[in-house]
């Protein structure tokens, strides 16, 4: 399988968006291999094009509108977002099974159970905010 990292530097980039690198890896039961990097799309639009005819199949990213990630699995791409962590965790991660562990702090698409974000995903499920704040009690905000 021909697996994609969006990266910027030397990590996952924060948003697909962003993405200076996209590095291609071949990766099968007996390891992973580098297969090289392709040039940064024009225009994020033509992103799934690209992606396509470079033969990926899997796509690793950080943050991702909705209506680009829609346009990828339109295409056909396995898109795996709001992940973070360097190349070599995540293709670790991916040949353990384990990208769940390197998702991005905060509330992505099915971190809360899979429901539409709307506010804090802690009052969704019943929590109070119990942050300290300077001269007000648990919970309330200045």
């Amino acid at each position: 399988m021909l697996l994609c990292l969006a990266c910027f530097e030397d990590r996952l980039a924060s948003l697909l968006d962003t993405a200076t690198d996209l590095r291609l890896f071949e990766v099968r039961d007996e390891g992973v291999q580098e297969r090289g990097k392709l040039p940064p799309p024009l225009s994020p639009l033509s992103l799934p094009a690209d992606l396509v005819r470079a033969g990926v199949e899997a796509l690793c990213c950080g943050a991702v509108s909705g209506r680009l990630l829609h346009a990828l699995q339109d295409r056909g791409l396995s898109v795996r977002p709001w992940l973070r962590g360097s190349p070599q965790e995540v293709l670790a991660a991916w040949r353990a099974g384990e990208l769940e562990t390197l998702r991005m702090p905060g509330c992505g698409p099915g971190a809360c159970g899979g429901k539409p974000r709307r506010g804090c995903c802690r009052k969704r499920r019943g929590h109070e905010d119990r942050r300290e704040f300077p001269g007000k009690g648990a919970g309330q905000r200045p």
